[in-house]
């Protein structure tokens, strides 16, 4: 029997073992390091394009600094133009998954005679929750949100 030692930490290296067990190795836990919180504060959301994470451990040990992340697929906005409601949006509209605005804005150039494709370098997104609608001067909209701790917004436009 091939004997196989698993250095990553748990609970990964439990897992990465049984699986090697099933194939019919003899796999040994000789974790290198151990998983541990540390304290961090959440850095400007705006200063950055993306969140990128190597490790799903990243996300066990974020904290509540990451708690917020974890909501935002759930959350609900209702959209108001001068106390009418005008569009109802939900996080999980543009965070299906990592790649769900590119794929969907792939699959509508593929089928658009007029705009050519996406080239390398080429993204828009909006990054709204719900339509993106036309304002006029001295209308005020505001948002009312649900399913995450945050406050919503009034804006004047003049």
């Amino acid at each position: 029997m091939r004997r196989v030692i698993v250095m990553r930490p748990e609970p990964g290296a439990g897992a990465t073992i049984e699986r090697a067990r099933r194939s019919g190795l003899d796999a040994r836990a000789v974790p290198l390091f151990a998983i541990e919180p540390v304290p961090w504060d959440v850095p400007d959301a705006a200063a950055f394009d993306g969140l990128l994470l190597t490790s799903a451990n990243a996300v066990r040990c974020g904290g509540r600094g990451l708690e917020w992340l974890r909501a935002l697929p759930e959350c609900e906005v209702e959209l108001y133009c001068d106390g009418t409601l005008m569009d109802r949006g939900r996080g999980s509209n543009m965070l299906e998954g990592p790649l769900s605005v590119i794929r969907h804005v792939t699959q509508l150039l593929e089928k658009d005679s007029d705009n050519p494709p996406l080239a390398a370098g080429e993204l828009v997104a909006t990054g709204t929750l719900t339509r993106a609608l036309p304002v006029k001067a001295g209308e005020t909209w505001t948002t009312k949100l649900r399913g995450i701790a945050l406050e919503g917004i009034s804006l004047r436009f003049c």
